[in-house]
């Protein structure tokens, strides 16, 4: 595929299109681990089709299950009506968190989930005539790029083009563990900071605080227990709503089902997505307790409306959600959870291994199978305007692994490979970062990265 026009008729998500031209990777097959192009280049899949395809690609038994829902009923709608699968599914997912949660109400993204959490939260205190109003995000954050979940982000990059942002949007510095000497200390400052902005901003304004407990596009940035813990007790001082988005972390990725279980509790509201059905079928869902559900009832003797005033053509996708229940009996059966946990600390051990080969790695930190490599600011600095992660996630397509580059937020790269991967992969995928790094070290020393790219962008399209 030479033809320039042709490259561009998929406008591709978060992509510099121009930049992309000379990097156009045409995906036509995938097993497994694998994802095959048009040249027929294979590809370990380092990130999971963005942390999303949890069980690989292929898995004949989400498939069985897929195609059996589809003659049985293929589409449905959560608007006045229930499906099977949306029920048992529900069912499902409140049981595997003891029942803390009673009700789940399914979108079909992690996106869609966040602002669905955020809407919920607003009408639960309007249906209360109580007036809070104000959601609280941690910076270093991402929550989804549509309005209400990107009004929470604080990375100027992702906001300034579209010039609006939601009002009664706060946020506040939080606990950073690449940079923790004292993590105790640390924690008690990030937790005074935003006790100190819950004050400022007037604790009878604030609805919510909305957290991933793993802040992935911040490096990799881990909460602790302590700090996580912390968040729970200033919740009940001051009475707000906690809101924890699980879309990337959920269903095995860091050694969990949810990661709210290592932290001993669960929040208000939960979101979920990506994990949930494997990336096989769009499938989001948020969940909630009945204290938030109870809420929107018209009980006799309500003078307003205080339905839920919100929903998807395709909330509760039968199909999807049949998928999902394949996709979390797989989970179970295949003690996945328990391999993310070791597999992670495996290939966690074998890339910290390089660091000492390689000076512009800073340092590697993650859990279970969500791992940042961190490049050094010195070392970043000498790419310029070239960043040094996309030329790593360049140089490690070439030698056949897909990674994540994680830039405006840091110089990293993430690795997130499926939960069923195994030590073989794991060999494979440090080789080849050891083999890309040490092409990365080369450039260093021999020219800038952006002459490098210019080269490497040429030869690409001879090809």
């Amino acid at each position: 595929m030479n033809n320039l026009e042709d490259k561009f008729f998929v406008w591709n998500t978060w992509t510099d299109m121009y930049q992309y031209k000379s990097q156009y990777n045409l995906l036509t097959e995938a097993e497994g681990l694998i994802v095959t192009n048009n040249r027929d280049k294979k590809h370990i899949d380092g990130m999971s089709s963005m942390f999303n395809c949890s069980l690989g690609y292929g898995n004949r038994e989400v498939i069985r299950a897929i195609n059996e829902q589809l003659l049985k009923m293929s589409a449905g709608t959560v608007f006045r009506t229930t499906t099977e699968p949306s029920y048992h599914l529900a069912k499902k997912l409140c049981a595997l968190t003891n029942n803390h949660f009673k009700h789940v109400f399914f979108v079909n993204s992690g996106s869609e989930a966040c602002d669905t959490a955020i809407k919920m939260v607003q009408q639960y205190y309007w249906n209360q005539d109580i007036n809070k109003y104000k959601i609280i995000s941690l910076k270093g954050c991402y929550h989804g790029s549509t309005l209400g979940a990107l009004s929470t982000c604080t990375f100027d990059s992702d906001v300034e083009p579209l010039r609006l942002r939601l009002d009664g949007f706060v946020s506040v510095d939080t606990f950073i563990s690449k940079d923790s000497v004292n993590e105790k200390a640390e924690v008690k400052k990030a937790l005074d900071k935003l006790e100190e902005c819950i004050v400022n901003e007037g604790a009878d304004s604030i609805a919510a605080l909305i957290f991933e407990p793993v802040q992935l596009s911040n490096e990799v940035n881990i909460l602790p227990v302590s700090y996580l813990q912390g968040l729970k007790k200033l919740k009940e001082k001051y009475n707000f709503l906690l809101m924890s988005d699980e879309v990337a972390t959920g269903f095995g990725r860091c050694g969990y089902m949810f990661y709210m279980e290592k932290a001993g509790f669960y929040p208000d509201i939960m979101m979920l997505a990506k994990g949930i059905t494997s990336g096989y079928i769009p499938l989001g869902a948020v969940m909630a307790t009945s204290e938030i559900f109870n809420a929107f009832l018209n009980l006799e003797g309500s003078y307003k409306n205080k339905l839920f005033r919100h929903g998807f053509t395709t909330s509760g996708n039968p199909i999807a959600c049949q998928c999902a229940l394949a996709v979390i009996d797989y989970i179970e059966k295949n003690n996945l959870i328990e391999n993310s946990h070791k597999m992670g600390i495996l290939l966690k051990q074998k890339i910290s291994a390089l660091k000492e080969k390689y000076h512009f790695i800073s340092c590697v930190q993650g859990e279970g199978l969500l791992i940042a490599v961190i490049l050094s600011e010195e070392y970043s600095n000498k790419f310029k305007p070239v960043e040094l992660s996309y030329l790593l996630r360049d140089f490690l397509c070439q030698k056949g692994l897909i990674v994540y580059p994680c830039n405006d937020r840091g110089q990293a790269i993430l690795i997130a490979p499926p939960l069923t991967i195994d030590e073989t992969y794991c060999d494979r995928i440090a080789a080849i970062l050891d083999s890309g790094f040490r092409k990365c070290h080369q450039i260093l020393i021999n020219k800038t990265g952006e002459a490098y790219y210019e080269i490497a962008a040429e030869k690409e399209c001879k090809r």
